[in-house]
């Protein structure tokens, strides 16, 4: 600029929609982390709930207060250190997210920009819940097939605990607002298939579905997680929208 005057930045709003992939794993008892990976960015956001132990605000005292954080992006040339590795709320790091570009928030009419894998919000909110119920042990992500199973349908692959693994550890369970089925066909398979996997049976959820096959330890993981923990990371899947947004 060879002069002082006023300049505007633009930038497209649905510039990370839809999502590539996404991933939701556990990283310690209350403590989970999601990453979402965009054309041009990877963005990996945790979650906990931690005990309070001095509060110089004047608010209530309380035993445990749920956290978000953008723990890390990848692609992004620009200095966010700002907004990177802070604890706060899950309104507030939207909020600073969106103003820094970063937005991976769908709002009521970004279908009509964005091409949308829509599902039914039933059963779509039916998922979220019960992959928050399940966070604190199971491993969740983004699987092709989800484009194949129809409207009323979800389909998410599932392992236990986090880490490196081979795609033999991963489960395909498919979800609708009747029942809750694993799936024999598997992410390398040429075709999708609703056929039951071998010796499996129909759940009313996958909560239940997903602890026929789970271990004790895994099962262990699941009562003592704190309420707060469960609804933050419901709140936080609800507000990316993973399911109809990738």
């Amino acid at each position: 600029m060879d002069a002082f005057s006023t300049f505007t930045l633009v930038q497209e709003s649905h510039l990370h929609m839809p999502y590539e992939s996404w991933e939701l794993s556990p990283r310690g008892r209350n403590e989970a982390s999601l990453t979402i990976a965009s054309a041009c960015t990877d963005i990996r956001i945790e979650v906990k709930a931690s005990p309070i132990l001095h509060l110089s605000d004047g608010r209530r005292m309380l035993p445990y207060d749920e956290q978000c954080r953008l723990a890390a992006v990848s692609g992004v040339d620009a200095d966010l250190t700002h907004v990177t590795g802070r604890w706060t709320t899950l309104l507030h790091l939207k909020a600073e997210m969106r103003r820094v570009g970063l937005n991976v928030f769908p709002a009521e009419d970004s279908g009509k920009y964005v091409s949308v894998n829509k599902k039914s919000e039933q059963v779509e909110t039916m998922a979220y819940k019960e992959m928050a119920l399940l966070s604190p042990s199971f491993t969740f992500a983004w699987s092709k097939w989800n484009h194949s199973c129809g409207h009323e349908q979800i389909v998410v692959k599932v392992r236990e605990g986090s880490g490196s693994c081979s795609e033999d550890d991963w489960s395909l369970y498919m979800l609708s607002p009747q029942r809750t089925q694993r799936l024999k066909v598997s992410e390398s398979s040429e075709s999708f298939s609703a056929e039951l996997y071998e010796g499996s049976e129909f759940h009313s959820s996958l909560y239940h579905m997903v602890r026929d096959y789970c271990s004790p330890e895994a099962t262990a993981q699941l009562p003592p997680s704190h309420p707060l923990f469960i609804a933050c990371v419901y709140e936080l899947l609800s507000t990316t929208r993973l399911l109809s947004f990738s």
